[in-house]
């Protein structure tokens, strides 16, 4: 017998017993899209919004406390206070050193995909003529390989500015 057309024979029973023990083991029923979604949900699905849901959480305390008194006068019911802000925290701004090392120093320490290095006078030269708005414009929306905010749309575009602030710094 041919050695290759072993080798084929081996391959395929081993990709059949992969797929044919596991479902017969699970009595040969091939999983539906609700099983798949029940193991993947997340473990527990709430919703906070605002001041609404600790006013609803502390009535719900308050009525299990009112039960539990009835039942049991004797030992008085003890009610915590949780305290959620009233609009979410808003993230400090980065600083112009700390976002280029967050992201833009892998192109621009070593000049990937022509990105001009930092400190490199003769490559920003010509950047530099054109106006620093021009080179805002270029770090926020993106310029041949170089995705729009150097592909982190979380950075906000006071961040992005204070990158090339930094970057220019470097050269001046």
């Amino acid at each position: 017998m041919n050695r290759t057309l072993l080798y084929a024979i081996v391959i395929a029973a081993g990709l059949f017993l992969a797929v044919a023990v596991p479902l017969a083991l699970k009595g040969g029923a091939v999983p539906s899209t609700e099983d798949a979604a029940q193991r993947i949900a997340p473990v527990a699905n709430f919703e906070l919004q605002g001041a609404t849901a600790v006013d609803a959480a502390a009535s719900d305390v308050a009525a299990a406390d009112v039960a539990a008194s009835d039942e049991s006068a004797a030992t008085p019911a003890a009610t915590e206070s949780v305290a959620v802000p009233e609009s979410p925290a808003v993230p400090a701004v980065k600083d112009g050193a700390s976002v280029y090392a967050s992201l833009c120093f892998t192109c621009h320490d070593y000049g990937v995909a022509g990105a001009p290095k930092k400190g490199d006078k003769a490559a920003w030269a010509s950047r530099l003529a054109a106006g620093e708005e021009a080179l805002y414009a270029t770090a926020l929306n993106g310029k041949g390989l170089m995705q729009p905010k150097g592909g982190n749309p979380a950075l906000s575009d006071a961040e992005v500015k204070s990158a090339v602030d930094y970057l220019i710094a470097s050269v001046r």
